[in-house]
């Protein structure tokens, strides 16, 4: 998996070379191919700072997890089992994600108040999105904030052996 990142890398910079030189072969005004190299390079070196320097941002997550799912998973065609994944979240915005070990096929995502839970009474759930290693819930009213008590079904990959 390193080689395809610095192969990626490579081949960006190589694009970023290649158009660099198309704009000077054309003669156009050097001053805007100036400002647009100018401006690229500042903004590649402000994401870079933010993706080392902020060890909890997004994108590092997201690569992280998937990275992880990729080396550590692999098919459970001959297993015919079904498993259960269940957790719990918290609802404070209108749209979020919840990270799931990798299924083989999106799961069955059922969500449910706990037990004891005071604070909203809602009749309906939010919809819920799955994919095979997430769930999106979207939220349609005020009542469907708060916790909520997620169960997911479907065959999970296995680890992969060494």
């Amino acid at each position: 998996m390193e080689y395809f990142y610095i192969a990626s890398s490579l081949a960006s910079l190589i694009a970023f070379f290649g158009y660099v030189f198309d704009r000077f072969i054309e003669n156009e005004k050097k001053g805007v191919t100036y400002s647009l190299i100018g401006v690229f390079v500042f903004l590649t070196f402000i994401f870079w700072l933010w993706f080392y320097i902020n060890p909890n941002n997004i994108v590092r997550n997201t690569i992280e997890n998937r990275t992880y799912a990729i080396s550590t998973f692999s098919n459970n065609e001959l297993a015919n089992e079904l498993s259960i994944v269940e957790g719990k979240f918290e609802a404070r915005q209108w749209e979020g994600t919840v990270f799931l070990p990798p299924f083989q096929e999106p799961p069955i995502i059922v969500l449910k108040r706990p037990n004891g839970y005071e604070k909203y009474r809602s009749d309906s759930s939010p919809k819920v999105v799955p994919t095979t290693d997430s769930f999106t819930y979207k939220i349609s009213s005020s009542s469907e904030l708060g916790t909520w008590v997620y169960r997911a079904r479907g065959k999970l990959l296995k680890p992969r052996s060494n």
